[in-house]
């Protein structure tokens, strides 16, 4: 009877601190309970009621629980994937949330291409950290081009023979315009009337900062990221609706995790991602569902932070793309 297997299976939240050695047992006996439930009605595969029993286990054994479900690739396997997300997105599931928040690098292991990944999106960090950053020689250099560029201004006009220069003789006229006063012209007559200087103030031309070796650096380690997240599998799109879990239910939170962050981008940015839309009749549903659940992750992001103008700009070229995910 359901009735009696889910309240045998909440007692092990009860049990001593050495009932943590069931934990894998549990989570296979569990699985196999759910398939033989009918696949529609109340007591279902889809509405378990054993679900919320064993989700008080794993909050009692919450860091064992995460570790068990991010290794041996299980999250790439739809029974313990899907399991596991709706635990953790129950309203008794907020410790497992809190401890796979806390795990970012082991999940980033698990399903986004190992610690490779990793290293480099902390690579990545730190190149966009070193380029934020301005020095004060920078600064003073700043600084001494805008007074260059004002002296080139003053000397446009050449000095008069007393002395000042012909923007000061003009009657301070800022328009490069001689008024009917200076130039003999009596006071009365229409303004409309004054002549043009002899010696208008020249433009100054615009200038554009080049790329600096921090920029360059930035770059060169996005690219190195892009090359680490072509893998294939399900586990990187199963990853990346892991995050947006986590982002829906802890906002916050990944506008801590940089590394994350970059990782997202780096498969927002990927040429894979643009090809695989191209042709979406092919793709798996987790596939096709990807840029979406991305752009869904940065908009998290920018509803709490602002600053990140960069990542809006990326999103936009989503509306470049003919897809038939509702991007909305």
């Amino acid at each position: 009877d359901v009735r009696i297997a889910d309240a045998i299976l909440h007692l092990f939240h009860l049990l001593p601190p050495m009932a943590s050695k069931f934990l894998q047992d549990l989570c296979y006996l569990t699985v196999d309970l759910e398939r033989v439930l009918p696949s529609m009605g109340t007591d279902s595969e889809i509405c378990s009621p054993y679900r919320t029993s064993m989700t008080h286990y794993l909050n009692q054994y919450k860091t064992e629980a995460v570790t068990f479900f991010l290794a041996d690739n299980r999250l790439s396997q739809p029974p313990f994937y899907y399991r596991f997300v709706q635990m953790m997105k129950s309203e008794v599931g907020k410790p497992l949330r809190d401890e796979l928040a806390a795990s970012a690098e082991s999940l980033v292991g698990s399903v986004f291409g190992g610690s490779a990944v990793w290293q480099a999106a902390q690579g990545v960090v730190s190149a966009r950290a070193a380029a934020s950053v301005v020095t004060a020689a920078e600064a003073a250099a700043a600084a001494a081009l805008a007074a260059t560029a004002a002296a080139q201004v003053s000397a446009a006009a050449p000095p008069n023979t007393d002395g000042s220069s012909s923007l000061a003789a003009s009657g301070g006229d800022v328009d490069g315009m001689i008024s009917p006063m200076s130039s003999g012209l009596d006071a009365t007559l229409d303004p409309t009337l004054a002549v043009p200087s002899s010696t208008p103030s020249l433009p100054v031309p615009a200038t554009f900062p080049l790329p600096t070796q921090a920029d360059m650096a930035v770059v060169k380690a996005q690219e190195s990221l892009i090359a680490l997240c072509g893998m294939d599998g399900e586990a990187p799109y199963m990853g990346v609706h892991l995050v947006l879990t986590l982002t829906r239910n802890v906002p916050q939170w990944l506008g801590q995790q940089r590394e994350v962050l970059e990782i997202l981008r780096a498969r927002w940015a990927a040429p894979a991602r643009l090809t695989r839309l191209q042709c979406e009749e092919a793709l798996t549903p987790s596939q096709m569902a990807e840029s979406k659940r991305l752009v869904k992750c940065f908009l998290t992001l920018l509803h709490e932070d602002h600053s990140e103008v960069e990542i809006l700009f990326e999103m936009i070229s989503i509306f470049t793309v003919d897809t038939r995910v509702d991007t909305r």
